[in-house]
């Protein structure tokens, strides 16, 4: 984007599984013609992480109107409410993507902020009842809760070896995309986002050690 900057985010880990971020912000606002039509009509997703729901009030809606064009061109939507209370004046465009959403993929602490349930299966119907189409709720060491129209269901995690937590989530969310393009069952998909995520902490890093599909399908079959 002309005479924008892009944002540099420093994530460092002082001790297992706790997390410090240093981030120097850059552009906040996506100028509408930045999304056009011709484009959601070609794409087969739009994922959207909630912290762009917070960042700018005319972004938010450029944003929430993307949604809904996508959703008319039949383009799965997803959201992934991370740090979305970075900014609780804007948090009410958070619960409309919610409402707008195929499928939301938040964390167990997300959920009960988002719901005030602290029963993932509680706060998985209220997602659900909020508009939600399809939720799955990471739960880390203990795999994931899974939540549709057929139910709620619990996949359970791949113990392993844990150099580093930190990429967890999102490779968790890769590989449960990957699954859902894929137009697999729902716990097939679970499960497969369930390795990615284990195999990713066997490596510190944010990015390294992420695995490719084959390596995932790979090691399911061991």
């Amino acid at each position: 984007m002309e005479h924008g900057s892009t944002s540099l985010a420093c994530i460092f880990e002082p001790t297992q599984g706790e997390f410090v971020f240093y981030v120097c912000p850059g552009s906040r606002y996506i100028p509408p013609e930045h999304l056009p039509d011709d484009y959601l009509a070609s794409a087969r997703m739009l994922f959207l992480p909630g912290h762009m729901l917070t960042q700018d009030e005319i972004t938010c809606h450029t944003l929430l109107d993307t949604r809904h064009k996508a959703r008319q061109h039949h383009t799965q939507t997803v959201l992934d409410p991370a740090k979305y209370w970075l900014n609780p004046d804007l948090e009410s465009f958070v619960f409309d993507g919610i409402a707008i959403s195929d499928l939301i993929l938040p964390n167990r602490s997300e959920t009960e902020l988002l719901t005030g349930c602290g029963a993932p299966a509680d706060a998985a119907a209220a997602l659900m009842d909020m508009g939600a189409s399809n939720v799955t709720i990471t739960l880390g060491a203990e795999g994931c809760l899974v939540a549709s129209n057929e139910g709620i269901f619990a996949c359970e995690g791949i113990k392993t070896e844990i150099k580093s937590a930190l990429g967890a989530g999102d490779a968790f969310t890769s590989g449960f995309l990957h699954g859902c393009l894929k137009g697999w069952p729902v716990m097939e998909t679970a499960r497969f986002a369930n390795a990615t995520a284990a195999l990713k902490i066997r490596t510190a890093g944010s990015q390294e050690g992420l695995p490719d599909a084959s390596t995932v399908e790979a090691y399911l079959k061991e």
